[in-house]
């Protein structure tokens, strides 16, 4: 009787060793899911606005990942009295995507993009002047302007690891003090 209970133990072993030796092939390892990228713009014309933001990311599930960024952006307006060279304006973001489908060449050979919604939080550090309740009195200083945005895009593979992202997201709480209206428009990459 005790035999049979130590081989029916042994064989259960053998049975869950197997089941997660599997999973964790499954699995690819940390290096594997963790992603780098940004995004990067440029206008110019009455605005002069340039934008460097780049990120880092993790898969957490085949189609779900997470991640974090910085931002930095350059802006200037012509025949600005306050702030004729322009300011600084920075902050962060974190993000959650989901690939909607991760490659339309399951069904389609040769069309490797998919599609995917994204929500993200962002904080931007701005110079008082910026608040709409700036006024010449108003002492120097800075102000966080919190924005939730929410959208989708497409992503186009390049390589085994690189894509290019075209994202349209809609500020969720826009308000005044809003550099940019809805929607916003991100072309960005992954590697």
């Amino acid at each position: 009787m005790l035999n049979k209970k130590i081989l029916i133990l042994f064989f259960s072993s053998l049975f869950l060793i197997n089941i997660t030796t599997a999973q964790n092939r499954d699995k690819p390892p940390l290096s594997e899911r963790m992603f780098f990228g940004g995004n990067f713009w440029m206008q110019f014309g009455n605005v002069t606005s340039i934008e460097v933001s780049p990120l880092v990311g993790f898969q957490v599930l085949p189609r779900l990942s997470v991640g974090t960024g910085i931002n930095y952006r350059y802006y200037k307006m012509k025949g600005d009295p306050y702030r004729p060279d322009g300011s600084h304006i920075y902050g962060f973001n974190v993000f959650t995507r989901y690939h909607i489908v991760q490659s339309f060449a399951d069904f389609v050979p040769g069309l490797d993009m998919g599609i995917f919604a994204h929500v993200e939080y962002e904080g931007l550090s701005l110079d008082n002047y910026y608040d709409i309740n700036w006024s010449s009195d108003t002492p120097p200083g800075r102000f966080w302007l919190n924005s939730v945005l929410i959208g989708g895009g497409i992503s186009q593979r390049m390589g085994q690891r690189g894509s290019v992202n075209f994202t349209i997201l809609f500020n969720l709480n826009e308000s005044a003090n809003s550099l940019e209206g809805n929607p916003i428009i991100r072309i960005g990459f992954n590697f």
